[in-house]
């Protein structure tokens, strides 16, 4: 039986970045899935596996239309980050891992909230998936 894990995409700059997160993420949170990224490819990425928490350099419209949490690390190469929500963004400082984990925990512990109709994904990993959006 297929159990709905809440998701981590990041797809932030640079990849190694990215990478050393998803691994911090992974070790630290091991029941979630998290999915490493092509910054590129964040509108489709978003809409194929529907992430709770998305990170990223530079925000799409997608995360906001699939009611994800966002993270949008230092925006223009500044010293802060950008949280988002339901509409409302919030601005932190040294942003830094544990601020990360923190907010990863809250976007989880947060209901899903289910989209109006359903699909089957086929991530090519030879198993479907039933997504409700």
């Amino acid at each position: 039986m297929h159990t709905c894990v809440p998701t981590v995409l990041l797809a932030n700059e640079p990849r190694a970045y990215r990478e050393v997160l998803a691994m911090a993420i992974e070790a630290s949170r091991p029941g979630l899935a998290v999915r490493v990224g092509d910054p590129e490819l964040l509108e489709d990425q978003i809409e194929r596996w529907q992430p709770r928490l998305v990170v990223c350099s530079t925000l799409v419209e997608a995360a906001r239309r699939y009611d994800a949490t966002w993270l949008l690390l230092y925006p223009d190469g500044t010293r802060f980050a950008v949280t988002g929500r339901n509409g409302r963004e919030d601005m932190v400082s040294d942003f830094a891992l544990d601020d990360l984990l923190a907010l990863v925990d809250s976007t989880i512990a947060e209901p899903d909230v289910a989209m109006p109709i359903a699909s089957v994904i086929d991530d090519g990993d030879m198993e479907a998936h039933l997504v409700v959006h």
